[in-house]
């Protein structure tokens, strides 16, 4: 076993230690052979660190060292290049990137490290036998590599040299070919611009062909195109109408409603607004198309305003035609019926007052109106002795008047309404437990709005006279129907009537005056 001390005096000592062992088949009592130990001291100086010294080496700064470790610590056994005496340098185990700790760490393994000195080395390790110690040989990493360094920038250099006689070659051959090139892009620019002017003249023709007001805005809201119907309208030539903005073609009233209709101009839009050209208002559907700008960059807005003012009076007058038909129907109802006079029409502004409360769509609320005010044009071929009878009616009599539902659907059913108007007078007299008719339907299976006009209906028919009763008031009325909610009427509808009830001071107009 070896190791190494430095004395007192600053000399560092190398002791060895050699059993001594006795003479083959002359062991003791216990019988070992080992009678003794050998102990040897020489100076490091003379005996080790010439060994160590640079014989030769790859480059001019080899150096080769002794490290060991001292718990956390490394230690440098060995005389440095910087000075150091053997030991005098010390180390963290732990400290990274260092030469010598690798060499501990990964004895036998070849890399590139700084050293004590912060210098890049290129190291390689090994343990010795008998000795805590680590023999680490280090050369300069740039002395090292300056022969490879040499070769690849020599190299690069060629390559980059190459590659510029390639590149030269090249433009030159580029430039040869060029003339060639132009002349016969020339002719393909030639011919697509031909091209482009055809199609220009087709796109014109057909949209001059157009009825509808066509025009082309860029992102800046400026005219790009226009057709014939539009400059016709605006009395100006699409010449004078290049570049100008909405303000300047349409005033400002007109080009505030046409900035509505294009909105952000990101997606395809579809707004009917009411318009003013030359003094002339009327009714335009006006469709907004995103679309690449074909004058540059950015995006462009296809305008197409579709004149809709003829169909609006034509929509407008069969609305009105259809209102007075049923008029007409109500008033012979209530003819047929004095005692009910008016109840079709007080039902509609109650039924349509409960859908706005429970917000219904517009459509819904429409079809909830006509299907009230015709909910009873069944009746006209009751017998009016039976609808007049100021007694109570037979149980013949209960199911002469339940077929006035199927007398109005017979009626109704051929002519074609938007939306659930004809279902929702086939189930007006259904009740939420499935007591009602001519179905028996329940629950969900109701429509809301055959739930509303039930509620309704019932609510109109409580707060006016009959022939065989009074008037009940408002506030009985509505107990009557909150307590009938458990089984019979959607307590949401009912809940919405009581709300209106509790917010209207004109539902009493609604119900009683009228009547």
């Amino acid at each position: 076993m070896r190791d190494l001390r430095v004395a007192a005096q600053g000399q560092a000592t190398l002791g060895f230690l050699v059993p001594i062992t006795t003479v083959q088949g002359m062991q003791d009592a216990t019988g070992q052979s080992r009678v003794g130990v050998l102990l040897g001291i020489k100076p490091a100086a003379t005996a080790l660190y010439p060994l160590l010294a640079n014989r030769g080496g790859l480059t001019e700064h080899d150096e080769t060292v002794l490290v060991r470790t001292e718990g956390d610590m490394l230690v440098y056994l060995s005389p440095l290049a910087d000075g150091s005496a053997p030991t005098q340098r010390k180390m963290a185990l732990n400290t990274p990137d260092l030469d010598a700790a690798f060499a501990i760490r990964a004895p036998g393994e070849f890399a590139q490290y700084p050293d004590y000195r912060g210098v890049s080395v290129l190291m390689t390790s090994r343990p010795l036998t008998g000795a805590p110690w680590i023999l680490m040989q280090k050369t300069d990493a740039r002395e090292a590599l300056k022969e490879s360094n040499d070769h690849r920038r020599f190299l690069l250099t060629a390559f980059l040299l190459t590659l510029f006689f390639i590149g030269a070659s090249l433009i030159a051959a580029w430039r040869h070919g060029s003339s060639v090139r132009a002349q016969a892009m020339t002719a393909r620019l030639q011919e697509k611009t031909r091209m482009l002017e055809g199609q220009t003249r087709l796109l014109h023709g057909v949209t001059n062909t157009l009825s509808d007001y066509l025009f082309l805005l860029d992102d800046g809201h400026r005219l790009l195109f226009a057709n014939r119907a539009f400059e016709a309208a605006i009395g100006v030539p699409q010449a004078d109408l290049f570049g100008k903005t909405l303000v300047s073609i349409f005033g400002p009233d007109t080009a505030q409603r046409m900035e509505l209709c294009i909105g952000n101009s990101t997606e395809q839009t579809s707004t009917p607004e009411s318009l003013t050209f030359n003094d002339r208002a009327g009714l335009f559907q006006c469709t907004a198309l995103p679309l690449p700008n074909p004058a540059g960059s950015g995006h462009a807005t296809l305008v197409v305003l579709h004149d809709v003012t003829a169909l609006h009076e034509s929509e407008r007058k069969r609305a009105n035609l259809l209102r007075q038909l049923i008029t007409a129907l109500m008033r012979a109802v209530d003819k047929h019926d004095p005692h009910s006079a008016n109840h079709s029409s007080r039902t509609a502004e109650v039924a349509v007052a409960i859908g706005r409360e429970l917000q219904l769509p517009a459509n819904d609320l429409q079809a909830l109106d006509l299907a009230a005010n015709l909910a009873n044009v069944g009746k006209i071929f009751i017998p009016k002795e039976v609808l007049t009878k100021s007694g109570a009616l037979s149980d013949a009599e209960q199911e002469m008047l339940k077929q006035h539902v199927q007398y109005a659907l017979d009626i109704l059913s051929s002519l074609d309404f938007e939306g659930p108007v004809v279902a929702t007078i086939a189930q007006k007299q259904e009740l939420m437990d499935g007591s009602g008719y001519p179905q028996g339907l329940r629950g969900d299976a109701i429509l809301l709005t055959a739930r509303i006009l039930a509620v309704a209906n019932t609510f109109v028919a409580l707060v006016s006279p009959r022939a065989y009763r009074d008037a009940v008031p408002i506030p009985q009325a509505l107990d009557q129907l909150l307590t009938e909610s458990k089984d019979k009427y959607d307590r949401h509808v009912v809940a919405a009537l009581f709300h209106i009830a509790e917010n209207r001071s004109d539902l009493t107009d609604i119900t009683v005056n009228n009547a």
